[in-house]
């Protein structure tokens, strides 16, 4: 939520949008489950000093189901999957706000798999504290149910200390304003050369949920050539298998 600085901003706070200084590109794919995926494209770019913008284009793949006519014949297998567009835009933080950090806005639609179009907002800021601390506010995904169905709305709240040249440490607080559901977070980020980056991180849950998908120990690791970054996560237990995450942000 404090650490947002590249497209995927626009996924965890929109205010986190106006920290790129540059156009920058960002394809990333999830394996979530065996026949689940995520495939993401996103680019956020500078528009003045003092204003950015970022879009994103998501599609989920379900795998295939069988299909059937109204009389019960079979017309063959098709593939299940939802669509995805996010756009966003960023403002440098007025003097309220200390004038030093940026605040944003962004909306969403998703085309689901049974046809219906949601559409949420999500709004956050971003704070730098100081040269080594940063905090984060983010709302996300608030929407109108529709054929009663929304998106997952959340609270989110984080902080991250900083020393550029070799350790990272961050804290996020989750709230489920749809679901009530509570979680803390903790990672970090070591450079063991400028050029590879070690993560790790946990995350808890405060109160019992029956979606493991939300806990548990994450890692990664992190390669920085120049304008090319290249990353790779894990999650090693989503109660049903093993999530990859691997992405590549391209600036220009």
């Amino acid at each position: 939520t404090s650490i947002s600085t590249d497209p995927s901003a626009i996924f965890w706070n929109p205010g986190g949008i106006g920290q790129a200084k540059q156009l920058s590109f960002l394809l990333a794919y999830d394996r979530v489950i065996e026949e689940v995926g995520i495939s993401t494209c996103a680019v956020s770019l500078p528009l003045t000093a003092n204003f950015g913008f970022a879009g994103a284009v998501s599609m989920m793949s379900l795998g295939s189901y069988d299909s059937y006519s109204d009389a019960a014949e079979p017309k063959g297998s098709k593939s299940a999957s939802s669509l995805w567009a996010l756009g966003g835009l960023s403002f440098a933080n007025p003097g309220w706000l200390g004038s030093n950090g940026w605040t944003g806005i962004g909306t969403e639609f998703i085309k689901d798999i049974d046809e219906s179009t949601l559409i949420a907002f999500s709004t956050g800021t971003l704070v730098h504290i100081s040269s080594k601390w940063d905090m984060g506010v983010s709302l996300l995904h608030l929407g109108p149910e529709v054929d009663g169905f929304s998106l997952p709305s959340e609270a989110r709240i984080g902080l991250n200390w900083s020393n550029p040249d070799r350790l990272m440490v961050a804290f996020d607080y989750s709230y489920g304003i749809s679901s009530g559901f509570m979680s803390v977070g903790a990672g970090l980020e070591y450079l063991i050369v400028p050029l590879i980056a070690l993560r790790g991180g946990y995350i808890l849950p405060i109160q019992d949920s029956t979606s493991s998908s939300t806990s548990g120990i994450r890692g990664g690791v992190g390669f920085n050539f120049k304008s090319i970054k290249l990353d790779y996560a894990i999650q090693p237990d989503l109660g049903m298998a093993i999530s990859h995450r691997i992405s590549l942000i391209l600036t220009i």
